[in-house]
């Protein structure tokens, strides 16, 4: 359970001036070692509680690239001879793809899918063999 004190200690003893953790007062009767310790402890108890703060602003995108249903695909093939020699009967067709999980910052959908769209058609597939579906949650 956070405590209210523990998060004011925190944010007391952050300088965001000097991007490091401050000492605190003198007037504060602990040693320059302890308090080190307590401000480690400190930030490891509550970073996972920043960091899901900022969370909020991430998107996943999903790819899925495909060969084309015209296009031979010899890998899908021994898959699925493979299958029907391990008695798995009725298995009509395999395609093997790639499949590609992307965390984006922000929260923009359209500037991502058009963003990735481009990168999933110049780098990410060959649009002469293959085709992609782009999810993005």
């Amino acid at each position: 359970m956070v405590s209210s004190n523990d998060l004011y200690f925190a944010y007391l003893t952050y300088s965001a001036v000097q991007g490091r953790w401050a000492p605190p007062a003198q007037s504060a009767k602990i040693s320059r070692q302890q308090w080190q310790i307590d401000a480690r402890l400190l930030f490891r108890r509550y970073f996972h509680l920043w960091r899901t703060a900022f969370d909020f602003f991430t998107m996943k995108a999903k790819i899925i690239v495909t060969p084309k249903k015209a296009v031979l695909d010899p890998q899908g093939k021994t898959v699925q001879t493979a299958l029907e020699h391990m008695g798995y009967r009725g298995v009509k067709a395999v395609h093997v793809g790639k499949y590609l999980e992307i965390e984006l910052d922000g929260t923009d959908k359209e500037a991502a899918r058009q963003q990735l769209n481009e990168a999933a058609h110049k780098f990410l597939s060959n649009p002469v063999i293959e085709d992609y579906k782009l999810e993005i949650e």
